[in-house]
């Protein structure tokens, strides 16, 4: 499915010094100030959102695998029409683009993504073939889904992309090469 993203070195470095700062703010007890008060903006405690030490790591996470699967869309599991290929997304590090398959069209834009597990996609094109109106209508749900995303968090091999207070709209599974 392409080359594999990877992390550059200004993202690193970035990463590290996010990491850093959390350890040394945990450590010096301003835990209900801070990256906790960020974390509650994008979804806190009680309401089933990582812990901020974990939204530190968020962004490193997003790009490790080959691509993220979607397994359920619209708070229902995805199960494809005629057995077709799902919907998918690729992350590319340089550039701040995406691009994947939304379950009939090819489709690419940009992505902002932050460690604080804000992101928004942007300027996002797809192509326009004929597709069955079954799949059309996964595909629809699919992009609003993109297009209305503002938060996302990853856990162990899970991608969710969310809006504030709502449950998720579209949960990816990782895929990796070697799968």
């Amino acid at each position: 499915m392409g080359t594999r993203a990877t992390l550059n070195t200004s993202a690193l470095a970035a990463l590290a010094a996010a990491g850093l700062l959390a350890l040394t703010l945990g450590a010096a007890g301003c835990g209900s100030t801070g990256s906790n008060a960020d974390a509650s903006a994008a979804g806190g405690p009680g309401d089933g959102s990582l812990p901020a030490q974990d939204l530190t790591t968020s962004l490193e996470k997003l790009f490790e695998p080959d691509l993220w699967r979607l397994v359920e869309l619209d708070a229902r599991p995805l199960s494809m029409p005629d057995g077709g290929p799902p919907p998918y997304l690729v992350f590319e590090v340089e550039g701040d683009r995406v691009h994947g398959f939304a379950g009939c069209n090819q489709f690419s834009g940009g992505v902002e993504a932050r460690d604080d597990g804000r992101i928004r996609f942007k300027e996002t094109a797809a192509t326009r073939m004929s597709c069955a109106e079954s799949v059309k209508g996964i595909e629809s749900v699919f992009l609003a889904a993109l297009d209305g995303a503002d938060n996302f968090r990853v856990v162990d091999r899970v991608l969710e992309l969310r809006r504030d207070g709502m449950l998720p709209l579209a949960v990816f599974e990782a895929v990796y090469g070697d799968d």
